[in-house]
């Protein structure tokens, strides 16, 4: 038998909606976990639904507002989403507002740290 190359639940985002399919043939119990993030790494909003996802389809679980990106812009945000039925990870997705090439990240911020201990 051939091993599937995707998740039979998962969850995306599109046009400022977040969805979830559910590609078995029985209704799934699920946990869906929505958090905004500035890109310099704040957290801006987290949502948590219980859901229940009907067989064979795909169900609208969050309409993206501005209120989801208060403290920073929607250009200057991110959203992470995740998906978890029963006590397994399904599926997580992250998607950004705008082009790879236009996103305004914050600089880097490295630290080293020397412990002679381990030297």
């Amino acid at each position: 038998m051939a091993k599937r190359l995707y998740p039979d639940t998962a969850i995306f985002t599109i046009n400022n909606k977040v969805y979830a399919v559910n590609d078995k043939l029985h209704e799934v119990n699920a946990l869906a976990i929505i958090k905004f993030f500035a890109l310099d790494g704040r957290l801006l909003k987290k949502v948590e639904k219980e859901v229940l996802l009907k067989a064979n389809e795909v169900q609208e679980l969050h309409a993206i507002t501005p209120a989801d990106y208060e403290g920073a812009s929607q250009n200057d945000a991110m959203i992470y989403t995740e998906i978890i039925a029963g006590k397994k990870d399904i599926m997580s997705s992250t998607a950004f507002n705008v082009r790879f090439k236009d996103l305004n990240l914050p600089p880097a911020e490295i630290s080293l740290e020397f412990n002679d201990q381990f030297n």
